[in-house]
């Protein structure tokens, strides 16, 4: 492997570990380790895409660049489904309150 493969490896190595951290923090519902990592992750990459080494490898870092705009898409697809359950979890709760609101005042003496 050349250094510029095992330069490129490496980088998808640690943006693979921050999907990995997104995509936890996400189904864990940790909201503000996700706001975090988020940051750190637009930090990273700002650097990446702004040093001289990305001209250097600019087919690479397109690829890259796709690569990490298709993982983008897969975990807004996971925020989706949270939201989604989340939206479901309210309705539910909101239903189950009515009927102990109405349960009670039909039993209240």
């Amino acid at each position: 492997m050349t250094s510029e493969q095992t330069w490129i490896s490496s980088q998808r190595a640690v943006i693979s570990q921050y999907s990995a951290k997104i995509e936890s923090c996400i189904e864990g519902g940790a909201w503000q380790m996700l706001a975090f990592v988020l940051r750190s992750r637009e930090c990273y990459l700002r650097d990446l895409y702004s040093g001289t080494i990305a001209a250097q490898f600019k087919p690479e870092m397109t690829v890259l660049a796709e690569e990490i705009l298709g993982q983008d898409k897969l975990l807004n697809e996971i925020v989706e489904t949270q939201k989604n359950i989340v939206r479901q979890k309210q309705l539910a709760f909101g239903r189950n309150k009515r009927a102990l609101s109405k349960y009670d005042q039909d039993n209240s003496y």
